[in-house]
């Protein structure tokens, strides 16, 4: 049996070579675009659609113990890293990437500024949802149904079920994802190799995001129109539909606890300068 010294010998020259490689990549011209969200801020809904386009594939949560191309639980720092550099290196189509939820970089022990020494060229889509209310009862449905995407073929019969809002829970929600955004855009590579998305801009004209925004930065052309690959649930449109106690609910409908806008780098002109 290798000792612990020889096995950690084999991790690291493996992690060396993979990298190597994935770079070498990436300095001709083929380089991951990482789509990189919160939960319930259309970033499913951004893959699923690019994934319908030609020559392009986009794999799913390939952190998540729970996909098909996904990792252990067990797996941590290096070794998660390896995983996503070895899938990458696979890669066949143009134009290719991979989803990563923020809260998985915490979950794996990386760091942002690992995550771009490991994809020096890649380009970033970054999804946000500016409601962030909407965005934490969106969640909170989501838990309470087990039910996070759509497909084509699901049952959307009946209205999304209302929850009960908690005051307490909301504050830490928008504190947690306002600093997992800060903390992204905070690396400057990141900043200047990133596109921001709306889901709002998505949910009103994605259409018109994906011609005038998103197929330009990924390098496709505008041919037809793009048909998302997910249907809609029949969500709320307004908070108070949402919940059943909305009197805990309205202080927090004032536009400074309800709304937020990620900033990049003071400097640094928002959009892709790449």
């Amino acid at each position: 049996m290798l000792g612990l010294q020889a096995s950690r010998e084999i991790l690291e020259s493996s992690w060396l070579r993979v990298k190597s490689a994935l770079q070498l990549n990436s300095a001709y011209g083929r380089a991951p675009i990482i789509i990189v969200s919160h939960p319930r801020s259309g970033g499913n809904l951004l893959a699923y659609t690019l994934n319908h386009l030609p020559r392009t594939h986009f794999f799913g949560e390939l952190l998540s113990p729970q996909t098909p191309n996904g990792l252990d639980i067990a797996f941590r720092g290096k070794r998660a890293l390896s995983h996503l550099c070895e899938k990458m290196n696979a890669a066949e189509s143009a134009h290719y990437g991979f989803k990563l939820p923020l809260h998985h970089l915490h979950q794996r022990g990386i760091r942002v500024a690992d995550l771009v020494s490991t994809f020096p060229y890649a380009r970033y889509l970054i999804c946000y949802r500016r409601d962030l209310l909407m965005a934490f009862l969106s969640n909170q449905i989501a838990q309470k149904t087990g039910q996070w995407m759509v497909s084509a073929t699901s049952d959307l019969e009946g209205a999304s079920p209302k929850v009960i809002f908690q005051p307490d829970e909301y504050r830490w929600f928008r504190k947690h994802v306002t600093s997992e955004y800060s903390q992204l855009l905070s690396e400057e590579n990141v900043s200047r190799r990133s596109l921001l998305v709306s889901y709002e801009d998505l949910d009103r004209n994605i259409d018109s995001v994906f011609k005038s925004d998103i197929l330009p930065f990924v390098g496709l052309a505008w041919k037809k129109e793009i048909r998302p690959a997910l249907k809609k649930l029949r969500t709320y449109r307004r908070p108070e539909e949402a919940v059943e106690n909305t009197d805990d609910l309205t202080p927090f409908l004032a536009p400074e606890h309800r709304f937020f806008e990620p900033q990049v780098m003071p400097g640094i002109e928002g959009g892709c300068g790449c």
